[in-house]
């Protein structure tokens, strides 16, 4: 059964009339998904040209550098361009004071910053051994995460006000160029590739975001004010915990590896993450997307809608996990050389735990809208001490190949821990009619991590393989209209 071109035209149609009907806001976070897709999926389809260029030991460098950035960001910046700003952003109605407020954060963010350099100056010695790090390269994360957060603050002002152009636009370049300046610069600087890549990114980031930092700075005049400075310590200090579990959590099993393993199985894991965040386009936008209606059902209390819509999320994501994984071994032969062929057995528990990503959004939804968020900050301090706990036992005596799994592991602990949460939270608002479908998600759940790991006996017979992808296809195109008809109710109904 083909698909005619009228159905593809009135898909097309159809979306550009929700498009021009839509509010400000609709349009905004449109533009927020295609720039965030385009964004994530070039950094990911560049991911093949670097794996070329570099050895594995190399990539595996430099995955720790991106590692540590990730981490260590949050002591440079305390994280000020993110929520605290953005709360009290929407609070303060004046310009004026607007701009006050984004200069005094960026003060106190740049005052963090110099005194945690001055801390890592002092015991720069046994840090650098701990780190694995040379001191030019701790210097290149200090100044990215600098001025990378001064972007971050203008990015935060230009969402809050809905204006997304310019956003975009910069965005965009900057996504564009990082690439481009690393392949250049690996290539005038043969001998030392992993420093010119850092370098290059560092030098796109200052270029492209210092003449911001600059600008709000004296747009705002003031970068002292005691009243902001007490706000915002007394509101993220609490939530460091939680930012730094949270990168804990995605970047530990890197760093473990590097130094339990070496660089170059770092490597190969890294390229195998790399591939495993092709599903995260989909999560992130998914996310901002179904987060207000969600919030909106629960308001109303038409917890009923909330049991029959999310089902369809969860079909769709795990169709798509298992899809992906049949492909694995192709997908690593796109992204890397042969030296990195090993890594396609990594990509089921990557993609699995990006299933279960999915799982336990749906549960903290509840935890966010009746403001019970220490939940949320014990389970991922947890979550992050169990995987580091378990990387350790299981790559010192297992392999590298291990941590993939442990972070399974730990995702699947923490969706369990925000159902019981948000179980208990129901209990004590009065709502005693089911909210989601936990017997279709348990089903779901135990076929996807079957079947998914049960592929990799089969990833040296391709036929089989495409077989089941076909299979698939065939259904998606013989139900096409009844699917057509359910993410129209879909998107009708958010």
């Amino acid at each position: 059964m083909k698909i005619r071109y009228s159905d593809i035209k009135k898909i097309i149609v159809d979306f550009s009339q929700y498009y021009q009907a839509a509010s400000e806001l609709w349009k905004a976070s449109i533009c927020y998904f295609l720039c965030s897709f385009l964004q994530k999926g070039i950094s990911v389809l560049t991911t093949p040209i670097f794996t070329r260029l570099l050895t594995t030991e190399e990539y595996g460098e430099y995955v720790l550098f991106t590692s540590w950035a990730d981490v260590l960001g949050i002591f440079i910046t305390f994280g000020l361009a993110t929520s605290v700003y953005q709360k009290k952003l929407v609070e303060i109605a004046e310009e004026k004071e607007r701009d006050i407020f984004t200069s005094s954060l960026i003060g106190l963010m740049m005052t963090l910053a110099v005194i945690s350099f001055i801390l890592y100056y002092i015991f720069h010695n046994p840090l650098n051994r701990w780190l694995n790090l040379s001191t030019d390269r701790i210097i290149a994360i200090y100044i990215s995460s600098v001025v990378s957060a001064g972007f971050g603050f203008w990015a935060m002002r230009q969402r809050v006000d809905y204006r997304y152009k310019k956003l975009i636009m910069l965005t965009l370049f900057i996504t564009f160029c990082k690439p481009i300046a690393g392949i250049v610069c690996i290539y005038l600087f043969p001998e030392y590739k992993v420093l010119a890549k850092i370098y290059s990114l560092v030098v796109v980031e200052v270029i492209g975001y210092i003449s911001l930092l600059v600008f709000q700075i004296r747009k705002g005049k003031i970068v002292y004010c005691k009243k902001y400075w007490k706000y915002a310590l007394a509101y993220v200090i609490p939530l460091i915990p939680h930012y730094l579990s949270q990168r804990v959590l995605s970047q530990s099993d890197r760093i473990m590896i590097s130094h339990l393993s070496g660089p170059d199985a770092a490597g190969i894991y890294g390229l195998a993450n790399s591939a495993g965040m092709i599903l995260n386009l989909l999560l992130a936008p998914s996310d901002s997307t179904i987060a207000p209606w969600i919030y909106k059902k629960i308001h109303d209390r038409n917890y009923n809608r909330i049991y029959q819509f999310s089902i369809y999320p969860i079909l769709i994501m795990a169709l798509i996990c298992l899809i992906f994984i049949s492909v694995a071994p192709e997908l690593i032969r796109f992204f890397a050389p042969e030296s990195y062929y090993e890594g396609s057995y990594l990509i089921p528990p990557f993609a699995i735990s990006t299933y279960f990503m999915l799982i336990y959004c749906f549960f903290i939804y509840f935890e966010y809208y009746y403001e019970k968020t220490v939940y949320v900050m014990i389970a991922t301090v947890s979550s992050a001490l169990l995987n580091i706990i378990l990387n350790y036992i299981f790559i010192k005596y297992v392999g590298y190949e291990a941590a993939a799994y442990t972070s399974l592991f730990c995702y699947i602990a923490c969706a369990f821990f925000h159902y019981l949460v948000m179980k208990k939270i129901c209990r004590e608002n009065g709502i005693c009619e089911p909210v989601y479908n936990t017997k279709i998600i348990v089903a779901v759940s135990v076929l996807l991590m079957g079947s998914g790991i049960a592929i990799t006996a089969f990833y040296n017979y391709i036929l089989l393989r495409y077989f089941i992808i076909f299979s698939i296809a065939t259904g998606i195109v013989i139900f096409r209209k009844k699917i057509y008809v359910v993410i129209k109710d879909c998107i009708e109904k958010i």
